[in-house]
C-alpha cells in the first residue's frame, strides 16, 4: 500500500446484522512512540460487516487495537 492510497477498512466477520455494538478502545501506535486514542462510537453489526472500521497506518510498524462489544 502507498500512504498516498485510501487506508484501508476492516470488514467484522460473525455479527448479528440487526443488534448494536460498541467499537471502543482504538489505540492507534505509531513507530515513533506516540499513542492516539479515539473516541468510541456505537454502530450496527450490518454496518461493520459491510461497510467495514477505518483502519490508518503511517508506517511499516504501526498498529491499532478494536475492542467490539455487543451493547
Amino acid at each position: 500500500m502507498n500512504f498516498r492510497d485510501v487506508p484501508p477498512r476492516m470488514r467484522v466477520r460473525g455479527l448479528q446484522p440487526e443488534k448494536n455494538y460498541k467499537v471502543s478502545d482504538l489505540e492507534h501506535y505509531f513507530e515513533d512512540g506516540f499513542r492516539e486514542e479515539v473516541a468510541p462510537y456505537t454502530s450496527k453489526g450490518d454496518a461493520l460487516m459491510n461497510f467495514g472500521i477505518l483502519v490508518e497506518p503511517r508506517g511499516d510498524y504501526d498498529c491499532q487495537i478494536i475492542k467490539i462489544e455487543e451493547v
